[in-house]
């Protein structure tokens, strides 16, 4: 076998590889932090498109703020809530509490 079948031997692999990254990528899965991806859900709880635009931007620099204290229990935590978090049921007593927007003490 040549070098140069070896070479697209490893682009054939590559390009499924990359295409899966990149759908990942659009579909947001896994390569957001669960807790950025919970503050993003929350924020297409506003109003309206402005408001959703100016929430994303202000958890996105908290996000930032905060990236020294993450934690796995942290990561854990946001992703169960996030799959309970719904902007149908936010205003309620449970919807906050499925949000991580709920005082536990």
């Amino acid at each position: 076998m040549t070098i140069a079948s070896n070479k697209s031997r490893h682009i054939t692999y590559l390009i499924p590889a990359v295409l899966l990254c990149a759908v990942l990528l659009v579909g947001g899965s896994g390569c957001i932090h669960p807790c950025l991806a919970l503050a993003e859900e929350i924020c297409e709880c506003e109003g309206t498109e402005a408001e959703r635009e100016a929430c994303k931007r202000q958890a996105q620099r908290d996000f930032e703020q905060a990236r020294g204290v993450d934690t796995d229990a942290a990561r854990d935590l946001c992703g169960e809530l996030l799959n309970r978090c719904d902007c149908a049921y936010i205003d309620t007593e449970q919807g906050k509490r499925d949000c991580g927007l709920a005082r536990i003490w």
